[in-house]
């Protein structure tokens, strides 16, 4: 079982890194026209249908627990949306590579280790090796984070300047606020934990069950999502992208996209529920940490760091160091 969930969580990283591909060019849409989408099909329709197909009876086990229980992986959720916002913010104020390492790095350990410390009669041996892996994780984001800063700042934006100034600390603010709400996605997961054991007792199995948890996580999230980019859909007229020319192709490319998000969510569910209650906390920093090394590699096909020796061997060390933190992770769900 062990095996089988750890392939789950690197198919799950596959997915994720790559999934974000799907968005880099995306013409006539605009980012709002495209997010409106994107998060309904990818937060509310294939959740929903896959769910269905899965557990028939999905909606009787969601009656027959309390509101309250409902209520959390809702609540977590929400807050996943809100990070989504800041986090876009924060790009906006100190560039991408800096509010990427800060959420990433933020959300990999605090949405592993709250719940990790939610269990009860942890040996020694095991808090030492998680603890151990997700500094290491951790590191190895902080340094790819450095490979992108050197990178934005060899490469002359022919659109102005990447970075605000005088906007930094708010930046830094936003990217922590986001992080720290990304971590919420996990601890959602993990809350609804209750309702996953309630399906299998049912006779789903434990797979299946792991997708009612995502269907309230992300119906939190979907509200805050969707909203946002509905707001800017009129706030800056972007429905008139939906008439523009090539717009029914790049629409078939959201619905590619949002499948594949969702199959990255779902199916790290999945490995996260049969490595039992380590799950949330090894698979969700090796998840994380996967899908941060395939976007990068995907990122060196594209020709992001061309020309770039320095910053390239940065984020080359950062990848091997992630690997290590695999390996490490890997180790402590055997014991």
């Amino acid at each position: 079982m062990l095996i089988k969930g750890l392939v789950l969580i690197f198919i799950a990283g596959l997915f994720q890194g790559t999934w974000a591909l799907g968005v880099k060019k995306s013409e006539p849409l605009s980012w709002e026209s495209l997010w409106a989408p994107f998060s309904f099909i990818g937060m509310i329709i294939i959740p929903l249908i896959w769910t269905w197909l899965a557990v028939p009876d999905f909606l009787d086990i969601y009656n027959s627990v309390s509101g309250a229980l409902l209520f959390k992986p809702v609540f977590f959720g929400t807050l996943w949306g809100i990070g989504a916002v800041t986090f876009g913010l924060a790009i906006r104020y100190i560039g991408m590579s800096l509010s990427y390492g800060i959420n990433m790095g933020v959300a990999s350990a605090v949405g592993s280790l709250i719940p990790f410390f939610q269990i009860k009669n942890l040996s020694v041996s095991l808090v030492s090796l998680v603890l151990l892996g997700t500094i290491i994780m951790v590191a190895g984001v902080i340094l790819i984070t450095v490979a992108g800063i050197l990178r934005e700042k060899l490469q002359n934006s022919e659109s102005g300047e990447i970075v605000k100034k005088g906007h930094t600390r708010l930046g830094i603010i936003f990217a922590l606020i986001g992080g720290f709400s990304t971590a919420a996605f996990n601890i959602g997961f993990n809350a609804a934990r209750p309702i996953i054991d309630i399906a299998a007792d049912r006779g789903a199995t434990i797979t299946n069950a792991s997708l009612l948890a995502w269907i309230l996580v992300l119906s939190g999230g979907f509200i805050i999502n969707f909203g946002y980019a509905l707001f800017l859909i009129f706030r800056n007229k972007s429905y008139k992208d939906y008439r523009a020319a090539g717009s029914p192709k790049a629409l078939l490319k959201v619905i590619a996209t949002a499948v594949l998000w969702f199959a990255a969510i779902g199916i790290y569910g999945q490995g996260a529920a049969i490595m039992g209650n380590l799950g949330p906390v090894i698979g969700w920093i090796m998840f994380m940490a996967l899908a941060l090394i395939v976007s990068n590699l995907w990122g060196l096909k594209t020709g992001e760091w061309k020309n770039l020796k320095k910053p390239k061997n940065y984020l080359l060390i950062g990848n091997l160091i992630l690997i290590i933190s695999w390996i490490i992770l890997g180790f402590a769900n055997t014991l």
